[in-house]
């Protein structure tokens, strides 16, 4: 309220209506005073926009996507060049899925994935699965993760038990033609973008942002809570790739999604805010 009564503008990005995992009993508090506060809220897709539209009408709403990283991962490689980087057979296909596993039921979702695309000659590439601080294991614990990966990878789920670096992330992706987006619930992805930007077809749940822009771009989506669901939308985005959908997404990033694009939105917004007093965005 301090910031508010020196005329200072707030401009909130809604990554999420609430925090992933709530630290407190103040946590989802918090998130709800910062949106009400502000002058204006960004949203990276319109499902959230139309919420807080009606939740905080005395807030200017604006949409400006997520962006894509193409001035970060300009190198790209060949599925190839990938396969022989991260010492993967080349008779199976891949999915790829990035970034921390937040749940137990996320892992279950992906792990039995894993088990029932197997038998048709698809593997995924989940290298944060699970972390394993190596560094303060005994050599027993040590040789009990390493059968356990060699366990996962018999049932068709490939993990590094690590975070893998910005230089390996491209060789991820270079070697699978799909990237899926583990999330049970979720509002955005930043690997929803990356994804289309590094030539995959994109598969996610039918939740929030992600799932509305999953189904404004022809990528296939899933309910989180039905496996079926799940494996059928990995088949179809298999099949989808054969068909050019990867390079699809890749060219409609780069038109839609460009980091100079959305950059310059955000810039404009600044400053209408900060030398009118109408900042509204048409």
């Amino acid at each position: 309220m301090e910031l508010k009564e020196h005329g200072v503008k707030i401009i909130t990005t809604c990554h999420n209506i609430h925090s992933h995992v709530p630290d407190n009993e103040f946590s989802d508090i918090s998130y709800d005073i910062a949106y009400e506060l502000s002058d204006v809220i960004i949203h990276l897709g319109h499902f959230s926009k139309r919420i807080f539209e009606e939740k905080y009408p005395n807030v200017t709403h604006i949409y400006i996507p997520h962006h894509v990283y193409d001035t970060f991962y300009s190198k790209q490689y060949s599925r190839e060049e990938s396969l022989k980087h991260l010492h993967l057979p080349s008779k199976f296909k891949y999915v790829v899925c990035i970034g921390t596993f937040r749940t137990e039921e996320e892992r279950e979702l992906v792990y039995a994935l894993a088990k029932k695309l197997r038998n048709k000659g698809i593997r995924i590439l989940a290298p944060s699965y699970e972390i394993w601080y190596l560094n303060n294991l005994t050599i027993r614990d040590k040789v009990h993760l390493w059968k356990k990966k060699k366990n996962l990878s018999r049932n068709g789920l490939y993990i590094c038990g690590k975070y893998i670096d910005d230089t390996e992330l491209p060789y991820y992706y270079g070697a699978s033609d799909v990237s899926l987006i583990h999330r049970i619930s979720i509002l955005n992805s930043g690997n929803l973008p990356l994804g289309f930007l590094m030539g995959n077809v994109v598969v996610g749940p039918n939740v929030g942002n992600v799932g509305e822009i999953l189904k404004e771009t022809g990528n296939p989506i899933f309910d989180p809570h039905n496996i079926d669901s799940a494996y059928s939308a990995i088949i179809e985005a298999f099949n989808m790739a054969q068909s050019g959908k990867g390079k699809q997404n890749h060219d409609y990033s780069l038109k839609h999604f460009s980091t100079n694009m959305i950059a310059e939105e955000t810039y404009k917004l600044y400053l209408d805010i900060t030398n009118t007093n109408d900042y509204i965005i048409e």
